[in-house]
């Protein structure tokens, strides 16, 4: 999950003050930040606290709360489409149902889906923003320049791209 990719890296930002920093889940990564050390990167803990409402709903909140994810992966959860044709005075629609067990978790998948992705990607804009004005403030230089992220150029190579340092060629003799 995009979540727990990000609690893996996100200690690294901080150097050696990270390395206390859970590394193994972002529910848990969340909780120290925001509940347990408020005041160990105060504005993270506000863009945790105030913006990650799309991990919720995907993940949930146990033993209360199904999350989307935990429903289709281990609740046996399936997905109804409905559709309903055109009248005179409406549009075709195509509807999309989430249950689990035998419970309706979301009548309106689509929207849900489609307001869970926008909520990440602004929370994954803010977590880009975040780090790289701290990475820039560090270093006493522009790593990432936010309000341009297309003039960032954090590798170049000319030519063949050289990828053998990441997945060398391995010979079975």
């Amino acid at each position: 999950m995009v979540a727990d990719c990000l609690a893996n890296v996100t200690p690294y930002l901080y150097g050696q003050k990270g390395k206390f920093l859970t590394r193994n889940s972002f529910r848990e990564q969340r909780e120290w930040l925001v509940e347990t050390r408020p005041t160990f990167d105060p504005k993270y803990r506000e863009i945790l606290e105030s913006n990650t409402r799309w991990f919720d709903v995907l993940a949930g909140n146990p033993p209360n709360v199904l999350g989307l994810r935990d429903a289709i992966i281990h609740y046996r959860g399936g997905v109804q489409l409905m559709y309903r044709p055109p009248t005179p005075t409406q549009r075709t629609r195509v509807m999309a149902m989430l249950f689990s067990d035998y419970k309706t978790l979301t009548s309106d998948l689509i929207g849900t889906l489609q307001k869970l992705f926008q909520d990440m990607c602004v929370f994954l804009d803010r977590f880009v923003e975040h780090f790289a004005q701290r990475a820039n403030k560090q270093t006493k230089s522009l790593i990432f320049n936010v309000s341009n992220p297309q003039a960032t150029v954090l590798f170049q190579f000319e030519g063949e791209l050289p990828f053998a340092w990441l997945y060398p060629e391995i010979a079975v003799s």
